[in-house]
């Protein structure tokens, strides 16, 4: 292998394993802003078989290596979006990169592109390092804590209170994760037992990941067999083979959400069919007004009964009773019909389990068998 300093970089790499890091590494990236240079990926060679990607948006960063057949070592950074639509269009199973005056040839069979590059000395000197110590977490697990609260995240528009754009880590009692996320509206968390969040998180109470942090994290997951995780200062770690994503945690105390969360053990209790309810929901979603998009729940002797619309003829109406286990007087509750839809998407159970304490506190949302798993959805006003 030759070196020149990366003015002459040259290597070949499988197409398909130079899509799926480029993919990842595009999420990183900040489009929005005012260095542009932000928008580009590092590729850094140093060896005979790997090459290294970085992306950053200065708060998040992913570094990855993919073996390759390398002539020249070097670096360079290219706009990540740029290279990652190249590389689609590219008709062979095999990419051939090559740095020349300042341009990197990136082609396959008899296709060929130039994109414009960055100098690889320009590009941030962020710290991706790992921590001393690395937990490992079950991959499916991981995924399910992560993406059953996620959802309920506030984004940046909508965030009033800066902890409440990322999810709250933290241990529930001696073992155990535990994952929070909450705007305002909702309320969800999910945990792995038998984890060793104490050790994770040290003598902290609980960490906050942004959410964009989390979004990532699921990405990196798609098809990992293996990840871990670990606290490097007040950056979180996940690792998995051949990548490792480190994101700036967000400062401030989460609010002790335990505290909203109603007692409902003497609640009215409704069990109805999760596919069932979705299925009708989306039904009733046709109608929903798009501004208030809400659906107006009423449950009555075994039957939940879904109403939506208004009479304005641009909208319509609709109506739909469903089954449901449930013996007592009369309720109505009316909810965001999104945020209903979304909970029962996220939702592994055949049923589901809905409390209600009364028309001032949120509805409980649950899976009967799970009792680690937890969704609380305010009520509208009708």
């Amino acid at each position: 292998m030759e070196k020149h300093g990366g003015h002459n970089m040259k290597f070949e790499i499988p197409k398909k394993d130079l899509l799926s890091v480029v993919g990842k590494l595009v999420g990183i990236t900040n489009e929005k802003t005012v260095h542009p240079i932000l928008n580009g990926v590092l590729i850094d060679i140093a060896d005979e078989q790997q090459v290294y990607l970085t992306a950053t948006d200065l708060e998040i960063s992913l570094r990855a290596k993919v073996e390759a057949q390398v002539s020249v070592s070097g670096g360079v950074v290219v706009p990540a979006r740029k290279f990652l639509d190249v590389v689609k269009m590219l008709p062979g199973k095999t990419v051939s990169c090559r740095l020349v005056d300042n341009q990197l040839k990136v082609a396959s069979g008899k296709t060929q592109y130039k994109i414009a590059t960055w100098p690889a000395e320009d590009f941030p000197n962020v710290s991706i390092e790992l921590p001393d110590s690395m937990i490992d977490v079950e991959v499916e697990s991981l995924k399910r804590i992560l993406s059953r609260t996620v959802c309920s995240v506030a984004s940046d528009k909508d965030c009033f209170d800066n902890v409440l754009a990322g999810v709250y880590l933290h241990s529930p009692g001696i073992d155990g994760l535990r994952v929070v996320g909450c705007d305002g509206h909702r309320l969800s968390y999910d945990q792995i037992d038998d984890f060793p969040a104490l050790q994770l998180l040290g003598e902290q109470e609980g960490i906050i990941v942004p959410k964009k942090g989390i979004r990532e994290t699921l990405r990196l997951l798609e098809n990992a067999d293996q990840v871990s995780l670990g606290l490097l200062e007040n950056r979180l770690c996940i690792q998995v083979p051949n990548a490792l994503l480190s994101m700036q945690l967000l400062e401030g105390n989460y609010p002790q959400y335990e505290h909203v969360i109603p007692d409902h053990t003497t609640s009215i209790m409704v069990d109805v069919e999760r596919q069932v309810l979705l299925g009708a929901l989306r039904r009733m979603a046709v109608v929903t007004d798009q501004v208030h998009k809400s659906i107006r729940m009423t449950v009555c002797s075994d039957l939940l009964c879904l109403e939506a619309g208004t009479e304005n003829p641009m909208t319509g109406t609709a109506r739909e009773e469903i089954p449901a286990s449930y013996t007592g007087e009369e309720f109505k509750m009316t909810y965001n019909i999104n945020y209903v839809m979304e909970t029962l998407q996220n939702m592994q159970t055949d049923n589901v389990r809905i409390h209600w304490v009364d028309k001032n506190h949120g509805g409980l949302f649950l899976e009967p068998d799970n009792h680690n798993y937890l969704t609380m959805i305010m009520p509208m006003n009708e």
